[in-house]
């Protein structure tokens, strides 16, 4: 069974919240935004550190490239949201990728 699991982003503080914050959101995810929060979904994958691997992380291959994790309706994807993008099932082996970064604290990594 697929772990579901959510993380928040603080809009006004610029931070995570913490735990027992983000799981009270995540009961009221229609919401979250409105309140100042960006819910992000876990994939129910871990990256080649044993890191999870959450929509909105910057993910770079063994390969040398990277991108975005994000959800497009259907699937979860692997790339950039205004480019080439791809099921992230199809992503190369996720064991041997790596997250570096996220879209809130490292946006510069996608340029």
């Amino acid at each position: 069974m697929r772990e579901i699991k959510f993380r928040a982003w603080d809009i006004k503080y610029k931070r995570w919240a913490d735990d027992s914050l983000t799981f009270a959101i995540g009961r009221l995810s229609e919401s979250a935004e409105e309140k100042g929060y960006i819910l992000e979904q876990f994939t129910s994958l871990l990256d080649s550190n044993g890191k999870e691997i959450y929509e909105g992380d910057i993910v770079k291959n063994k390969n040398g490239s990277f991108g975005e994790v994000f959800y497009d309706q259907e699937h979860w994807r692997f790339g950039y949201r205004n480019g080439w993008a791809h099921p992230i099932e199809g992503m190369p082996n996720p064991r041997k990728s790596e997250v570096i970064g996220n879209i809130h604290e490292n946006q510069d990594l996608l340029k």
